[in-house]
């Protein structure tokens, strides 16, 4: 029966004239021209007669064998050609007066009905058969209600309520926002559809999965995983029911709701979506699968684990479409959902996930990227709540495989966050966690991440930047090559000049005068040595063709790129430190400007001559035409036309 449906989904926007699913027999009769009406009741009576009713054992199959019979009918008919507009209502008509005497299987018939209608008329006007629809959609919503009040009060079984979210999923996001709101039980039917989400058999059934996993794997001598154990097959069980195939839909019906209900009505099913996130998280925590890195895993792993990151990225897609949703909402004029208590459980849910939103980037894919950043600013505007979320990273423990991932994730958060944070929980809270990772490169997020943060830091020029500036310095000159790229140092030595730049001329110099003592500590480079450097980094990179710096002692050409020049001027042993000194000429104050440009001066001449020496020159000449303000321009060029062209003479002599 799932294949069907499945089958369904991919065909359902075309009706197959020889339908030949589930009760056939009786779509024949259905479809039969001319048909007798007070026929047409009797079979319609007989049929749901002759299927379980709720009480008496109703399974979901026979739900899914109903809605498809009349989904497809329904189209065909109102498709048809062969009866007149009055005779099409006239049979649908018939057939809810049957539906509306039925129990369950009423309701669930009126849902095949109404979806057969609403994919009908998907691309047309509502405007047909006399507002026909209406009347489906109203009696829809009548059932939906009754169904409510009578069976979810009580224990229903998961086929009952699978079955109300599957309905939902497929008919509820067609239906007019302003005829949605007649629905009396909105709020009860969002609780329901939310634990058939976090917690059905059929679906994410609490994140059960990763425990029989870990079972299976624990009771092994290694860490290996495959295709043949149990909990595989299971999984892929579960990730062929046709329920798991409608979470997009499902999760599609939820934002419908989420439009037409109270405020207050938003928060259980919000805790119970968090609840599953963290009880997630807590199960692949433990799982022995988290803590081996994909690289490492045997063969036979590597293979099955598709199946799982799978299923965890549907569970993503799905609370990212719910909580789209309810943002979207939140930025209407009268949105009931749009208090930050509401935000931070959404925040703290996605903390509990970023495991898996790791897997396809820092910040995940674009509309999980949208939502996130529409909540940080929508956060901004209550900065006591900004300063509670930093709060959270006390209860993180680190150096945890599983916990790094929510470190990075509040990285990011702190990083977006930083120009309402205070200084004493910028320096309290997050400082103390950002010194752990900003040496350790072995996992890159949280690494560029950490440095990332520190830099929001400077931008903000939060109180701390001034004190933390000499570590911070020291920390960036020593990390190249060692955990930092030459454009890592570039920009971030660049960035924390630039904010000094604005409040502390002192210390702009003390971290000039750190940068000049690194230079002159290390050693300028000979003929015989660039020659050295350029033999060995030649064939590092399989023999790429570049210049002898001995055999073209003129000026490098100064319409070659950035790139280029970077490059090349890597081939000094001092050339990254000086690259990122003249990076500083377009940062500093007028009042050190000719200082510095005479240091970088005296600095490039102590080199030889050669490409790499011309090199330094144009990236000297890139920042003094390209990247000085107008306060500092004149100054500038007056220096290159009197000074800088010394450096070209030396080299061309």
């Amino acid at each position: 029966m799932a294949s069907t449906i499945n089958s369904q989904n991919k065909q359902e926007t075309l009706y197959q004239k020889a339908y030949t699913g589930p009760h056939a027999t009786f779509a024949k009769i259905f479809l039969r021209p001319g048909i007798n009406f007070d026929y047409l009741e009797e079979v319609a009576s007989d049929l749901l007669s002759s299927e379980k009713e709720y009480g008496e054992k109703y399974t979901i199959d026979t739900g899914f064998r109903i809605f498809l019979l009349f989904l497809n009918v329904s189209m065909a008919k109102l498709a048809t050609r062969e009866l007149s507009t009055i005779e099409k209502i006239i049979w649908v008509r018939t057939l809810l007066r049957v539906f509306e005497k039925q129990a369950f299987l009423g309701f669930v018939s009126v849902g095949g009905l109404l979806k057969g209608y609403q994919l009908h008329k998907a691309n047309q006007q509502r405007r047909i058969f006399g507002e026909l629809i209406s009347e489906v959609e109203d009696v829809f919503m009548e059932g939906l209600d009754k169904i409510l009040d009578q069976y979810c009060a009580l224990d229903s079984s998961d086929d009952v309520t699978d079955t109300i979210a599957f309905l939902c999923g497929r008919c509820l996001s067609f239906i007019p926002t302003r005829r949605l709101r007649h629905l009396k039980q909105k709020a009860n039917l969002l609780g329901i559809i939310t634990i058939v989400i976090v917690s059905s058999p059929r679906t994410f059934q609490e994140g059960q999965f990763i425990g029989d996993i870990t079972k299976e794997i624990e009771s092994q001598q290694e860490i290996k995983w495959t295709k043949e154990f149990q909990s595989y097959k299971n999984l892929q069980t579960l990730s062929k029911q046709a329920l798991f195939a409608e979470m997009g839909p499902i999760s599609r019906a939820v934002g419908k709701l989420v439009k037409v209900i109270e405020r207050e009505d938003l928060i259980n099913p919000l805790y119970q979506i968090n609840n599953f996130a963290h009880n997630l998280y807590l199960l692949w925590e433990k799982c022995p699968l988290s803590q081996v890195k994909e690289e490492l895993m045997n063969d036979e792993t590597k293979k099955a684990t598709p199946l799982l990151w799978l299923v965890f990225k549907t569970i993503l897609f799905t609370i990212t479409m719910i909580f789209k949703a309810i943002v979207d909402n939140s930025l209407v004029k009268g949105g009931y959902c749009d208090t930050e208590g509401e935000k931070l459980d959404m925040l703290l849910t996605f903390s509990y996930t970023y495991f898996i939103t790791i897997r396809f980037d820092l910040y995940g894919f674009s509309v999980y990227k949208e939502i996130f950043h529409t909540i940080l600013n929508q956060l901004m505007e209550t900065p006591s709540f900004c300063n509670e979320i930093l709060n959270m990273l006390k209860h993180i423990e680190v150096n945890n495989p599983m916990a790094e991932n929510r470190i990075i994730f509040y990285f990011l958060v702190a990083e977006q966050i930083m120009k309402v944070l205070e200084d004493s929980i910028v320096e309290r809270e997050l400082l103390p966690t950002l010194c752990l990772y900003l040496t350790d490169n072995s996992n890159l997020y949280l690494f560029e991440s950490a440095h990332s943060t520190v830099l929001a830091i400077y931008i903000t020029q939060k109180s701390i930047s001034k004190d933390f500036s000499s570590y911070y310095s020291n920390l960036l000159l020593e990390g190249y090559p060692a955990y930092l790229s030459i454009e890592q140092l570039r920009a971030a030595y660049t960035t924390m000049i630039k904010s000094l730049s604005e409040t502390d001329d002192a210390l702009v110099w003390y971290c000039l005068e750190n940068l000049l003592d690194k230079i002159e500590s290390l050693p300028t480079s000979s003929n015989l040595e660039l020659s050295e450097q350029q033999s060995t980094t030649t064939e590092t990179n399989n023999n790429e063709t570049r210049e002898n710096p001995e055999s073209d002692s003129s000026s490098i050409n100064l319409n070659v790129s950035e790139k280029d020049v970077v490059s090349t001027a890597l081939y000094l042993q001092r050339g990254h430190l000086l690259l990122t000194l003249i990076d500083q000429v377009g940062t500093v104050n007028l009042i050190f400007l000719e200082t510095l440009l005479s240091k970088i001066k005296s600095l490039i001449s102590l080199e030889s001559n050669g490409i790499a020496k011309s090199a330094l020159q144009k990236a000297l000449f890139d920042v003094l035409s390209k990247n000085l303000d107008y306060t500092k321009k004149d100054a500038g060029v007056k220096w290159w036309l009197n000074e800088g062209r010394e450096i070209t003479n030396e080299i061309q002599a």
